[in-house]
C-alpha cells in the first residue's frame, strides 16, 4: 500500500514524517510505503508553475513511477488537501483505473467561498504573495504564524534556504481557493474523510456546515480534540491511529 500524503502552504514533505512514524508503530509488520513530495524547493511539474488542471494531469504522470499495486491511500492538509481534491478527480477520469482505497483532507476547505469574498481574497493573496517575494525571512514567517488561523496550533519552524520564495508566491494566487476547478461533486463515489482541529474555531465552522450540507454517506467528519489547523503537527498519533482504524 502507498500512503501519499500532500502538504501545506509553506510546508515540506518532512511535516508528515511524525504522522509516518506513529502509522509505522501501529503497523509494523505492514508493506505501507510512503511518498511526501516537497511542492515549493524546486521548479518542477509539481510545482505552482502549473494552475490546478495542469498540476493534477502532472501528478498522474508523477504517480505512475510510484509502487501502487497494492492500493493507494491519500493524505492533503489544507493547500495539500485542495490540491488532493483535483488530484482525485484527475484520477477518477483517467483511462487508467487506479486502486484508490481512501482519501483523508485535512483541515481543508473544498473550494468553498462566497463570490463576494473572492475580491478581497484575491487582495489578501496579492499582498501575501508580495511579502513572501520582498519580506525579511524571520518577520515574514513571524506574521505568518500570527494569522488567526494558526494561533491554537503548534508554530511551524522553516528555514529560508529550504523554499523557493518565487514559488511561495506564486502559490498563493495560482492555488488560491477562488480558482478552483473541482469540487466535491468530482469525487463524490470515492470513501473520503474530512479532519479538523476543535480549536481551529475557522476551519471547524466549515467542517460542520459541510456535514450539514452533505448527501447520507457522502464522507466521514472527525474534528480532533485539542488540536489546533496544524493537525500534522498537533496530532501526528491521533491521526494516525484514526487512519489506521479506517484503511
Amino acid at each position: 500500500m502507498l500512503l501519499v500524503c500532500l502538504h501545506g502552504f509553506c510546508g515540506q514533505s518532512k511535516d508528515a514524517e511524525p504522522f509516518f512514524a506513529a502509522l509505522k508503530r501501529l503497523k509494523p509488520s505492514s508493506t505501507l510505503n510512503f511518498w511526501a513530495p516537497d511542492l515549493f524547493k524546486d521548479e518542477g511539474p509539481l510545482s505552482p508553475r502549473h494552475g490546478f488542471l495542469d498540476w493534477a494531469r502532472n501528478f498522474e504522470e508523477a504517480l505512475r513511477k510510484q509502487p501502487v499495486e497494492d492500493g493507494l491511500v491519500f493524505v492533503g492538509y489544507s493547500l495539500g488537501g485542495r490540491l488532493l481534491l483535483h488530484a482525485l478527480a484527475q484520477l477518477q477520469s483517467s483511462k487508467t483505473a487506479w486502486p484508490i482505497h481512501q482519501a483523508f483532507f485535512l483541515s481543508s476547505n473544498p473550494g468553498w467561498i462566497e463570490e463576494a469574498e473572492v475580491p478581497g481574497r484575491r487582495r489578501w493573496e496579492k499582498q501575501w504573495s508580495r511579502r513572501f517575494l520582498e519580506d525579511e525571512w524571520s518577520a515574514l514567517q513571524r506574521d505568518w504564524n500570527a494569522l488567526a488561523v494558526f494561533e491554537s496550533s503548534q508554530e511551524a519552524q522553516r528555514e529560508e534556504h529550504l523554499f523557493s520564495r518565487e514559488l511561495l508566491a506564486l502559490a498563493l494566487e495560482n492555488w488560491s481557493v477562488t480558482r478552483h476547478e473541482r469540487d466535491l461533486e468530482d469525487i463524490k463515489s470515492l470513501p473520503q474523510h474530512w479532519c479538523f482541529g476543535s480549536k481551529d474555531a475557522k476551519y471547524k465552522a466549515l467542517g460542520q456546515r459541510m456535514v450539514q450540507q452533505a448527501r447520507p454517506g457522502e464522507f466521514c467528519a472527525v474534528f480532533f480534540e485539542g488540536s489546533g489547523h496544524r493537525l500534522l503537527l498537533d496530532a501526528p498519533d491521533e491521526l494516525a491511529q484514526y487512519l489506521s482504524q479506517s484503511m
